[in-house]
């Protein structure tokens, strides 16, 4: 019963009061778990090309690669342009953070988040509530695949 009142009332009610949307995003991922695999593409592509398209307009970092390269916005509609943008390294982003923020980002908290440093150097970055709520939708609905509902106990080793 309490499970139940967890994922039903309390876990639903905190994040609706938090804004989080994390309901939807477990409802979403809910959804696509269950398209065709030229869904799956299209809807990668769409998200692909939408994320470019910010990170070309917005960070200030990618602005200057992409120019570097030869990159202009409407190159960032073909997938295959992904061959030219230039990666960064763990180097990069440690010393370039404030300028890998989205100029549009929009108020609230950043979540500071580093990798455990497991290569001989940590990583460390910035997630916004939205990131940090489909990060943990995906936990939420990987759970289920498992059998494991919001609210069961669970042990976790």
């Amino acid at each position: 019963m309490k499970s139940f009142l967890f994922r039903h009332l309390f876990f639903p009610s905190y994040h609706g009061l938090k804004g989080t949307q994390m309901m939807q995003r477990i409802g979403d991922f809910k959804r696509n778990q269950w398209l065709s695999r030229e869904e799956i593409s299209s809807l990668q592509r769409k998200k692909l090309v939408t994320i470019l398209h910010h990170a070309y307009d917005q960070v200030t970092l990618y602005q200057a690669r992409f120019h570097a390269a030869g990159i202009e916005k409407c190159d960032l509609n073909d997938p295959s342009v992904l061959s030219c943008i230039p990666l960064l390294s763990k180097v990069d982003i440690n010393q370039n953070q404030q300028s890998l923020l989205a100029e549009n980002r929009i108020g609230g908290r950043l979540i500071a988040n580093s990798t455990s440093g497991s290569t001989g150097e940590t990583l460390c970055f910035f997630n916004d509530l939205r990131s940090w709520t489909c990060s943990q939708a995906t936990v939420a609905r990987n759970h289920e695949w498992l059998g494991f509902r919001i609210g069961e106990r669970q042990a976790i080793l």
